[in-house]
């Protein structure tokens, strides 16, 4: 009994250990999907009430922006409001309209998707290194501004603080890598693991 006792333990901490992280990971899934049709609905309102696609950018913008306060999680998935238009575009055209339907409570806008793709170009002109950090994006507006004046030291400093930057994110990336192989291999062997046991629970049961 002892033995049999243990071998349940065992399984259910190998269970606790794969299934936690999943469920977090699905919690995840569920806000940024929150956020997103949050954001579709508004999106919609706006391009109904608002026939000029300049006057909409701002009205976007105040949406992400309230949203953002109230949910951070928008925030942690999405840097603008540049990046959720793109992914409105993207299930537009990815998604048929039963699914979209399911996903965001909302019937697809297919009349308005030009006007959404046009207010992403204008609102990517205007700010073109909206989806960067505020870090990154500042050192590129630095290396554009030094090109225009032409201020050759300017802009020499500019890009050697750019290629500085590119060797801290690939390092990152790096590490990032490494520990999602080691993630991965755990829970492979979390659920071979799982699934040994439950068969050795399983035998020990009826013999």
């Amino acid at each position: 009994m002892g033995d049999m006792k243990n071998a349940i333990f065992a399984m259910y901490g190998l269970i606790f250990v794969f299934y936690v992280p999943l469920l977090f990971w699905v919690q995840k899934r569920k806000k940024e999907r929150r956020g997103q049709k949050y954001f579709f609905k508004g999106v919609v309102s706006i391009l109904e009430a608002c026939p000029d696609d300049e006057e909409c950018i701002p009205q976007i913008n105040l949406l992400y922006k309230r949203l953002s306060e109230h949910y951070s999680f928008i925030t942690n998935a999405y840097r603008s409001s540049v990046e959720l238009l793109e992914e409105l575009i993207v299930h537009l055209d990815t998604l048929d309209e039963k699914l979209f339907e399911q996903r965001y409570s909302i019937t697809p806008p297919r009349d308005h998707r030009q006007r959404i793709v046009n207010i992403h170009g204008l609102m990517k002109t205007k700010n073109p290194y909206s989806s960067l950090s505020s870090k990154e994006a500042n050192l590129l507006m630095v290396m554009s501004g030094a090109i225009e004046s032409n201020n050759e030291e300017l802009g020499k400093n500019t890009v050697s603080q750019v290629a500085d930057e590119f060797e801290i994110l690939e390092s990152n990336l790096r590490k990032q890598s490494k520990k999602n192989t080691v993630s991965f291999l755990i829970s492979v062997v979390s659920v071979i693991l799982t699934v040994f046991f439950g068969l050795v629970s399983f035998v020990q049961f009826f013999n």
